[in-house]
């Protein structure tokens, strides 16, 4: 039968890390160990051997305790004599063997509480060095960083100039529609898309009969009113040639019935008169008639059309043997019937969309250069002609969009264009706004704005070690633009911080 310390059983009960060691049984009376060892124990195992004297020790497992539980796996070996052999070894009383158990629970405890100690030092101290190797690294990063010195700058003389760009696209300077005034049909066409032409250039011919009958009704009108004039002319000269014996002949007789036989002058004289009204009749019909052949002329004439003005054919809508219409005029704006365009690109025009923002520094007459997309190394000198006082509907800026501006247009005339270029070609104008030769120049970095005064940092001494000191001065701004600032107040060669 197995003995159990009551407290060595409440430890391994409460505890699940230290196994409980139960105590073993000493027999009081031979008798009791005799009856022991006959009898089987529920479960049995032999543990491994070792010398005790002359008997062999044997590990027994504890039996079943009372309600079904199974002994502990890890209780201590209980040392027995086998049967037959007396114990030599005098029996130890109960008391001892339990306290040598509890010392054994309790040294295991702390040896297992020392083991916990350790490992959460162990992490406490990795921990601690893992923080003062980051600290570390921190530090020799910043340690090997160059030192950051303040930036400057000196001021300098330049030519400073200010320019305004924007896009646009070339025009020609005048231009215009030819729409034939007759109708008919195109005879002969004398030019081609792009060609050059000078004024009264033919460009094309109109055949049209009606004209053609109408001429050639005037000139018989003209030829039968002459006929009529010469006939005219002809009964005036014979009436006052008439008259002129009659009246020799009525002055020439000596008596007076001489005179009455004769025929009277004035008679005469009134055949005279009626030979001339004729003649003068005639005379205005060979004028009507010569009017009307005219007329039928010069309507003749439009069959043949001629360019307006010098230029290039930008378009092109005539063909040989097409029918035309009559359109309002050569000078007519788009619409009718508008056969070809003809531009004076011996000037060009490029208009922009300037923003509000930079509108009122752009004055007529000033200088600028057009450059143009598809002509790489083609840049024109051009002149600011015209700045509207007005935006344009399409320039001006939509509702709630507060990044949009006004722009109002402006024109820039080039007076001698490249032959390459084309009417339409996508541009890009740089009006030069201000040219201030050797002006006191400085980084627009460098300025800055307090109470509406303008001020740079000027820094006296040495700023390459160090042994450098800076001082706040005003200055007078005299032109800016993106990078620079024209300024008064310092002198070339002076120091100044760029602001950061």
């Amino acid at each position: 039968m197995w003995l159990f310390n009551n407290q060595a059983k409440k430890q391994r009960t409460s505890s699940a890390v230290m196994p409980v060691l139960p105590l073993p049984t000493v027999p009081a009376h031979p008798n009791t160990q005799e009856q022991t060892s006959t009898s089987e124990p529920t479960q049995t195992h032999v543990a491994n051997e070792t010398h005790r004297g002359p008997a062999d020790v044997t590990a027994v497992a504890a039996p079943a305790v009372a309600g079904g539980s199974q002994p502990d796996a890890h209780a201590t070996p209980i040392i027995q004599p086998q049967e037959g052999e007396a114990s030599s070894a005098p029996a130890p009383s109960q008391e001892a063997m339990s306290a040598e158990a509890v010392k054994t629970i309790e040294a295991m405890r702390k040896k297992a509480k020392r083991k916990r100690k350790g490992i959460i030092a162990g992490i406490v101290v990795l921990f601690i060095i893992a923080v003062c190797a980051i600290a570390g690294n921190m530090l020799l990063s910043q340690a090997s960083k160059p030192h950051q010195t303040q930036q400057t700058a000196f001021v300098t003389k330049q030519n400073f100039t200010a320019t305004i760009k924007a896009q646009g696209q070339a025009q020609a300077v005048s231009s215009t529609y030819i729409t034939p005034e007759i109708q008919g049909i195109v005879d002969k066409v004398y030019v081609t898309e792009g060609s050059q032409v000078k004024k009264g250039d033919t460009l094309f011919t109109i055949k049209n009969q009606e004209i053609d009958d109408a001429i050639e009704a005037a000139n018989d009108q003209l030829a039968v009113a002459k006929k009529q004039l010469a006939s005219a002319k002809d009964g005036k000269v014979r009436a006052q040639a008439a008259y002129d014996t009659a009246l020799k002949a009525y002055n020439s007789a000596k008596t007076q019935q001489e005179q009455a036989a004769l025929p009277h002058p004035d008679t005469v004289f009134e055949q005279v008169v009626s030979a001339s009204n004729a003649c003068d009749q005639a005379q205005l019909q060979v004028k009507n008639a010569q009017k009307q052949l005219d007329k039928a002329k010069e309507h003749a004439a439009k069959r043949t059309v001629t360019s307006p003005i010098s230029g290039s054919v930008l378009t092109l809508g005539v063909k040989q043997g097409a029918s035309t219409a009559i359109g309002a005029g050569q000078n007519s704006m788009p619409g009718a019937s508008q056969l070809m365009q003809i531009a004076d690109i011996s000037k060009m025009r490029v208009r922009v969309a300037v923003s509000e923002l930079d509108i009122s520094h752009i004055e007529v007459g000033q200088p600028a250069s057009v450059t143009f997309n598809a002509l790489e190394h083609v840049q024109c000198d051009a002149t600011v002609e015209n700045i509207s006082n007005t935006t344009e509907v399409s320039a001006q800026p939509m509702p709630n969009d507060r990044e949009s501006v006004a722009k109002y247009m402006v024109d820039v005339i080039i007076t001698n264009p490249d032959p390459a270029i084309r009417v339409g070609m996508s541009s890009e104008v740089t009006i030069t706004t201000k040219n201030i030769p050797d002006a006191l120049c400085v980084p627009s970095a460098a300025v800055y704005e307090r109470d509406g005064a303008n001020y740079v940092r000027v820094v006296r001494g040495d700023s390459s070690n160090g042994e450098s000191e800076t001082t706040e001065c005003a200055i007078t701004v005299v032109a800016r633009s993106s990078n620079t600032c024209v300024i008064e107040g310092l002198e070339e060669g002076s120091e100044v911080e760029i602001e950061s």
